[in-house]
């Protein structure tokens, strides 16, 4: 029986974070335009709370519209995981494009 919960509870999960890497890519262009202007200047510890605050409503509105339009007999995924998983995917994804248009550190020239 172990054997067979295993089995399924690595599915379920699998399933479950790809249909969160599908939803996050739905949603990078929408947190991004929240994020774009002040992120980038950030560290990135700041920026990562400040794309994951921003994204939430995002998010949340992305999954509910995911799981509101599926059959009844389909399976449903769970909406509080399927909302996490998603969000630390758009946050992965929201941060490579921040990093890529973060501004180069030009060293400052002093004289002696």
């Amino acid at each position: 029986m172990q054997f067979w919960n295993w089995l399924f509870g690595r599915r379920h999960a699998e399933r479950i974070r790809t249909l969160a890497d599908q939803l996050a890519r739905e949603c990078v262009s929408g947190v991004w335009g929240r994020v774009s202007r002040r992120a980038p200047s950030m560290s990135l510890a700041e920026a990562r709370g400040y794309v994951r605050a921003r994204a939430a409503s995002v998010v949340q509105a992305a999954v509910r519209r995911e799981l509101g339009g599926r059959d009844e007999h389909v399976w449903q995924p769970d909406p509080s995981l399927l909302t996490s998983e998603t969000t630390d995917a758009v946050v992965r994804l929201v941060l490579k494009q921040v990093l890529d248009t973060k501004p180069a550190l030009v060293p400052v020239r002093r004289a002696a």
